[in-house]
């Protein structure tokens, strides 16, 4: 069955904001020159609400990116020892996964989305994986 287009839009659910590439650039940019005065703005995730009863396929990707950056940030705090005596982490990182706005993906969509947008915190504590 073929939706018309504000049917679909409105059956949707929004992962964004959608961010481009250059203007996350700038803002690390700015963070770096200690000119920083925007934070890292919020992403709409909608992996739970896409997946509904189709047992959590794209949630579990997310959280496994989410593990995957850990896993990486936690090899470099290893390997540079930038921890305390005790194990904790120097530093801690926040991030966000949002649609690239300068994707012709996204653009054709109009805003659909793929239960997609992902944001977390790492490295994560051993054991935890959420």
């Amino acid at each position: 069955m073929l939706l018309n287009n504000s049917l679909r839009k409105a059956l949707m659910s929004i992962n964004g904001p959608p961010r481009a590439f250059k203007d996350l650039e700038d803002s690390a940019r700015a963070t770096r020159l200690g000119k920083a005065d925007d934070p890292l703005h919020g992403v709409t995730s909608d992996a739970k609400k896409m997946d509904g009863n189709s047992g959590m396929e794209h949630y579990r990707a997310n959280r496994k990116l989410a593990q995957d950056i850990s896993h990486a940030l936690q090899e470099k705090l290893d390997k540079y020892k930038l921890k305390d005596a005790d194990g904790t982490p120097y530093f801690v990182l926040g991030w966000r996964l949002y649609p690239n706005k300068d994707s012709k993906h996204w653009q054709q969509l109009h805003g659909h989305t793929c239960g997609c947008g992902c944001a977390g915190a790492a490295p994560l504590p051993k054991r935890r994986t959420e």
